[in-house]
């Protein structure tokens, strides 16, 4: 039996990728691993209503543009428990919804992220070229059609 589990545990953790970042400066190094022109950074949360709405749109996306790199940046370490019990709780919620774009578990102060990253509410998702030069934002939930034109456009626009 706890083979079985163990086994299942591992399938979720290879399924979904979750770093761990403690910092803005470590979540910036996750962003900047991807050689890809257009980076899509999705900040969210599994207690968040609107941010649990929008990733099957997400993923989607990211399968709809693989040249576009995607990742996400979990806030739920803010919540209280056990660090390990609530990384655990985001691999699963991803792996449960399919998500396979690569994810960050933040640790850090969340007024870090906020203040450097320029934002009040969740979720928000936010577009970088290559160099970390913003190039589009959604504060809120975000719309697939309108999102996904935008996406085409810049890159198709990073190709020139």
């Amino acid at each position: 039996m706890l083979a079985t589990v163990l086994l299942i545990a591992a399938s979720t953790l290879s399924a979904t990728q979750v770093t761990e970042a403690s910092n803005y400066e470590a979540v910036q190094r996750a962003i900047n691993s991807s050689r890809a022109s257009v980076r899509v950074v999705n900040l969210w949360a599994t207690w968040c209503a609107p941010c649990v709405a929008e990733m099957p749109d997400l993923q989607k996306l990211s399968a709809r543009f693989p040249k576009i790199a995607f990742i996400g940046v979990s806030l739920d370490d803010a919540l209280p428990g056990e660090r390990a019990e609530m990384k655990t709780k985001v691999v699963n919620f991803l792996h449960d919804r399919g998500v396979k774009y690569p994810n960050v578990y933040f640790t850090g102060k969340q007024t870090e992220l906020t203040d450097r990253l320029n934002f009040e509410a969740l979720p928000v998702t936010v577009v970088f070229d290559a160099k970390g030069k913003e190039l589009a934002r959604v504060t809120g939930r975000l719309n697939y059609d309108s999102f996904s034109k935008q996406l085409a456009a810049l890159e198709k626009q990073q190709k020139r």
